[in-house]
């Protein structure tokens, strides 16, 4: 009937009840109409106005991942300077790539490998074939971190961070012939684990998986600037500072989303290059 923010609000609680009591998804027809809803209540992205260094040094980490020289992408930057914004360009040009594109942003430092759980269950969302291409102990280990991946052979004693490092990657690299991406967005409010295996996934990458953390600068949880720092060391990772935006690109992004009359030049002396500070002002 038009009233999306009424479906959505079913569809969450339709997706809790199968879930809980039948381990299973919606039917892909519900999943088709739940993005129809969301995508109706998303206002137009604006433009990403300059950052043209920035693209580029992201289009060279591609590059650079595609042939095994490079496994993790950080991106780092106060709020509002558009680390989310970059992310999503990031992922329309991997997509466009043709590879496996999943994005997730850590919420908070609540249940090990929280971020994880939610990755593992939008790949099986849209892949509901994918479980039947893994072995039973992939199954099992998954299931251990979701319902979604039952029924599957009950697993036998604890899950250490290994076995969540082999599982994820099985289900993020499918085959050899397509790459992963795989972007956490706000990965300094993740929990340890979820960045010591995720760290470890982008160590080990070898021209199938490139691993982006978004996050905010120092101080950053310490595994997240151990993990970092580890790769860095390798040299199998690449940062992306973030800095305020330059007074020429601050005005085209104002006279990109300002209506007429606006004092351009005000906004931008208030905003300190601040692209969020420049939308809201």
């Amino acid at each position: 009937r038009g009233d999306r923010a009424t479906a959505i609000r079913w569809y969450g609680r339709l997706r809790s009840v199968l879930e809980r009591e039948l381990s299973v998804l919606p039917a892909r027809q519900t999943e088709a109409l739940h993005d129809e809803c969301v995508a109706g209540l998303r206002p137009a992205e604006p433009e990403l106005v300059g950052r043209a260094l920035e693209l580029a040094r992201a289009e060279a980490a591609l590059n650079a991942a595609a042939r095994g020289d490079l496994g993790a992408l950080v991106v780092r930057g106060t709020a509002g300077l558009g680390k989310s914004a970059l992310c999503r360009r990031i992922a329309s040009t991997a997509r466009k790539r043709g590879w496996a594109v999943t994005t997730v942003a850590a919420a908070g430092r609540s249940a090990p490998y929280a971020p994880l759980v939610t990755v593992i269950e939008r790949v099986l969302a849209h892949d509901r074939d994918l479980l039947d291409r893994l072995s039973p102990r992939t199954r099992s280990a998954l299931a251990e971190l979701t319902v979604l991946a039952a029924p599957a052979p009950p697993w036998e004693g604890g899950l250490t961070r290994h076995h969540v490092i082999g599982a994820l990657r099985r289900v993020l690299v499918d085959t050899e012939s397509t790459p992963a991406l795989l972007v956490l967005d706000d990965a300094h409010r993740a929990d340890d684990a979820t960045i010591d295996v995720l760290a470890h996934l982008a160590a080990d990458a070898a021209g199938d998986l490139l691993v982006v953390l978004a996050h905010r600068p120092g101080p950053a949880p310490e595994a997240l600037e151990r993990g970092v720092a580890r790769l860095s060391r390798a040299g199998t990772a690449m940062t992306i500072d973030l800095d305020p935006l330059d007074r020429d690109d601050a005005v085209l992004l104002v006279r990109a989303v300002a209506p007429g009359g606006v004092d351009v030049e005000g906004v931008v002396d208030r905003s300190g290059g601040n692209p969020f500070f420049l939308h809201e002002l």
